[in-house]
């Protein structure tokens, strides 16, 4: 069994373990262990959330945890002092309301905000998110989180009925969390929504969440010296916070402060691709295309025998994301093996235009009779960044079960070499050459 006093606290069960030993006991061992947790809450959707709403509630039930809390702020540190104070101010003050009856669902939750807070895909969160509502229906921040995400992926229909839910239960939940939904229930009226935040801060000046939307919402006003101050808050209570590093990134942007704002985009959700990437072997790469409104799209890859397929993948994943998005920018090369080779400029080589381009069969195509073993095509190349299309003018050049006849394929710049593939299942044939 894990050792729960000295041990690390990773889950709202081992929380639960602690007040059963509390319980079985009355020592003040386990209380203190719990409210060291505190300052770690975000919300109510991290361990340190859970933490602090059991210590609320234990506190309102038991004259002894009410005492180790007192005696604990006596002899907390400053910043520790205030997290515990804002506790018993909401503990005799505050709403009576839990929120949610079900520990498994908000284990859920809190799964779902740690993947917030690590800038992970929002499908991923969604997911956990539905988990918890099959849990508990009536678990009102759950509905919130999801309709915020739902939002985000522009799914207005599912992010609205969502946020019904949220605000039929929004008078189950303490004060703050009852902001929280209303806030979230005002996107189209950014002011009455900073107050909403500013409401919430009054009643728990560290809620890392209140901080980040109110973050987001004076940048979307052009207030971005506050916003720039806000999301340094946010930073300053939860340093992994990626997404208000991504936040923060986009205001530097405004303010002509690039080096600055890329430093702090590498920590944002960019960040996370690059955690994972350096994980990996050599054979690998990254292509990346960021606009000067700090939007982005990325294409990585990854184990693939050469560096120059690698390469294909990554530029052809960011080509067509890019395609599908916003973002007014091109795609570059940021890593290739593990070096970093980001520039946002020119690459070396530009070889956009008209070609003939001339293609010889390989030795082990051995049955192919010498007039056709070698054809000759024109061919238009179109660059973005470090991407290439190619399109053959004249007969169909290949095909694919799945899509059939195709004139076209794909190619990427990397340095002074240019790299040219066919993608059938993998890439079938790549073909690097020095122009």
């Amino acid at each position: 069994p894990p050792d729960l006093l000295n041990g690390e606290v990773t889950s709202p069960p081992m929380i639960d373990m602690l007040w059963a030993r509390f319980n079985a006991s009355g020592h003040a061992q386990p209380v203190e262990k719990i409210a060291k947790h505190v300052a770690d809450a975000i919300s109510m959707g991290t361990v340190g959330g859970y933490a602090r709403w059991t210590l609320i509630s234990n506190i309102r039930q038991h004259d002894r945890v009410r005492e180790i809390v007192e005696h604990l702020i006596e002899t907390a540190g400053e910043t520790h002092k205030g997290y515990l104070e804002e506790v018993l101010k909401e503990a005799f003050g505050g709403s009576r309301a839990e929120p949610t009856a079900s520990t498994e669902a908000y284990e859920k939750y809190a799964e779902a905000w740690r993947l917030v807070v690590e800038g992970e895909d929002r499908q991923v969160i969604i997911a956990r998110l539905r988990e918890a509502l099959t849990l508990d229906p009536e678990f009102a921040m759950a509905w919130r989180l999801l309709a915020a995400n739902l939002r985000a992926l522009r799914d207005s229909s599912e992010a609205e009925e969502a946020m019904e839910h949220a605000l039929r239960l929004r008078d189950r939940v303490s004060e703050t969390e009852r902001l929280h939904i209303e806030a979230s229930a005002l996107s189209r009226n950014d002011e009455a929504a900073l107050s909403a935040f500013d409401r919430i801060l009054d009643l728990n000046s560290r809620d890392v969440l209140a901080h980040f939307n109110r973050a987001v919402t004076l940048s979307r006003l052009g207030r971005d010296a506050e916003a720039l101050d806000a999301y340094d808050r946010v930073i300053q209570l939860n340093p992994r916070f990626r997404n208000a590093h991504s936040g923060r990134a986009t205001v530097l942007l405004r303010f002509g402060r690039y080096t600055e704002s890329f430093e702090s985009f590498k920590r944002g959700t960019f960040g996370r691709i690059l955690e994972q990437y350096l994980t990996y072997g050599h054979q690998k790469a990254i292509a990346l295309a960021r606009d000067s409104a700090g939007r982005s799209v990325y294409g990585w890859a990854f184990r693939h025998p050469t560096n120059a397929e690698a390469i294909l993948e990554a530029t052809t994943q960011c080509a067509n994301r890019l395609r599908r998005s916003r973002v007014r920018s091109q795609c570059w090369l940021y890593a290739v093996g593990d070096e970093v080779v980001w520039e946002n400029v020119a690459p070396l080589v530009s070889v956009a235009g008209i070609y003939s381009l001339t293609f010889t069969a390989a030795p082990t195509c051995s049955e192919l009779p010498a007039e056709r073993r070698n054809w000759t095509y024109t061919a238009r190349i179109l660059q973005r960044g470090a991407a290439l299309d190619v399109v053959l003018d004249g007969a169909s050049f290949w095909q694919t079960p799945a899509l059939g006849q195709l004139n076209r394929f794909t190619g990427a710049v990397f340095q002074d070499r240019v790299i040219f593939g066919i993608r059938t299942s993998g890439w079938g044939i790549v073909e690097e050459i020095t122009p």
